[in-house]
């Protein structure tokens, strides 16, 4: 039988594809927790192609009052299996860790929710977090030159933190594989608006929800490091393939400005991040020598009023003839392997 929502403190998501490798890992950590309270796993394995399922399903059978499945029969893509692991959360707060990440505080949900308990305003806590090297085991710490300090108060409105999250200071501000937020506030602005949170064209899961919650209320932040984040294999935000690069990179601005006119952010005030970002964007189409793609962009361009770099319009001057561009193409692909 299972249990009623209010049994459940916090629910965690774990959306995990083809992570046989580091998913045991990622589910030792979260049933270490020493809580308190009833808190349960959610699951949401993408159709891996490896023994990913397996490995999550020995894991459900060691903890079945813990552990919730949901072994997608397709592959839904990160988006859509996260929120659909979203809207299976039973607890009343929500935490997730990404299937190749891992916890690092036994204590990270009790501390997180206790603070949710005491603060209503709050609508998200976070935590400090250090990266992990995929093949070397290497660790270091996120923020070296402290260029996220000014964001880490104890608390802060979550208000003044949009600007900066649309803009991509020190990005991450926020790891969403630290932080726990309430299921109610995600879930109102989630029936609210379901565009920014379901729309194909945008490739991420994470800053439409963050910037969600900071809308809603005060963002809280802890100076523990509770999360390992894994570094080293291709992702869909590091792949080194243009082409694929192009269409996240691409949606994502498309999300940020969306994100800027839903929240009247006064869009002058991304112009630089605008600038650097379509420029990588082109270089991506460029590289690849993919007529298509070059005319998305222009055409996204010619519509918004975001300033364009010099190095943007001669990208545009060089691939408007495909026997120049493919040889600039080449010759910059060469440059690279040098």
């Amino acid at each position: 039988m299972k249990a009623q929502t209010s049994d459940i403190k916090v629910s965690v998501i774990v959306a995990t594809y083809n992570q046989e490798q580091t998913i045991a890992r990622t589910l030792e950590s979260i049933v270490a927790q020493q809580c308190g309270f009833r808190y349960e796993i959610v699951i949401g394995e993408d159709c891996s192609t490896d023994n990913t399922l397996d490995i999550c399903r020995h894991y459900a059978r060691l903890y079945p009052d813990k552990i919730v499945i949901s072994a997608n029969p397709v592959n839904k893509g990160l988006r859509d299996n996260y929120y659909d692991c979203i809207l299976q959360c039973r607890g009343e707060y929500i935490a997730d860790c990404a299937g190749d990440d891992y916890w690092i505080d036994s204590f990270k949900l009790r501390k997180q929710a206790e603070l949710l308990d005491a603060h209503p305003d709050v609508t998200l806590v976070h935590t400090d977090w250090e990266f992990v090297d995929s093949a070397t085991g290497h660790i270091r710490q996120c923020d070296p030159g402290n260029r996220k300090s000014k964001f880490r108060k104890p608390f802060m409105s979550g208000r003044d933190l949009l600007l900066p999250l649309l803009n991509h200071e020190a990005s991450p501000i926020i790891h969403l594989c630290t932080a726990m937020y309430r299921k109610s506030s995600i879930l109102k602005a989630y029936n609210e608006d379901s565009y920014t949170f379901r729309n194909p064209d945008f490739p991420c899961e994470d800053l439409q929800l963050i910037a969600a919650l900071a809308s809603m209320g005060d963002i809280a932040f802890l100076p523990d490091t509770t999360l390992r984040y894994s570094v080293g294999n291709e992702t869909i935000s590091g792949t080194a393939h243009p082409a694929k690069s192009f269409d996240f990179y691409f949606g994502a601005f498309k999300l940020t400005d969306c994100l800027a006119g839903k929240y009247r952010i006064d869009k002058t005030c991304l112009d630089h991040y605008a600038a650097d970002t379509l420029q990588f964007i082109m270089a991506q189409a460029f590289n690849s020598v993919d007529s298509v793609r070059r005319q998305k962009l222009m055409s996204f361009v010619k519509t918004s009023r975001y300033p364009v770099s010099t190095k943007f319009r001669l990208m545009i001057f060089l691939s408007s003839w495909k026997p120049l561009w493919r040889l600039c193409a080449s010759l910059n692909k060469i440059q690279s392997t040098i």
